[in-house]
């Protein structure tokens, strides 16, 4: 059934599709740009890929990293950061910032 007829058999006060779209603040977009080809995207857009996967709680509890990684991730006593330039890849060749960046995560010595 197509999404027009289904809100007008079921909701026939309700304003038509195209102005809802047209009202939204924000999208939630089901893809991953890991596994997507390179696109550009409007700001209040948001790739949240993965919704439709949904793990068993005792595989979240019981999973493991290993390999160095694993060493590196399961040695932080508290939490582990994780850090992303994004599109700002640029500035993470700037020394002051580098030198900002490292300070910062040297406040947090039980953390990696």
């Amino acid at each position: 059934m197509e999404t027009f007829t289904f809100i007008q058999k079921n909701l026939p006060d309700a304003p038509p599709a195209s102005s809802l779209m047209h009202d939204l603040g924000g999208y939630l977009i089901n893809a991953n740009e890991v596994f997507e080809y390179p696109f550009l995207l409007p700001s209040n857009y948001l790739l949240v890929g993965g919704m439709n996967i949904v793990a068993k709680e005792e595989e979240v509890k019981n999973f493991k990293f290993t390999g160095e990684l694993g060493k590196f991730i399961n040695s932080a006593e508290d939490g582990l950061f994780v850090l992303s330039f994004g599109n700002n890849r640029d500035r993470m060749y700037e020394p002051e910032f580098l030198q900002t960046v490292m300070d910062a995560f040297k406040m947090f010595p039980r953390y990696r």
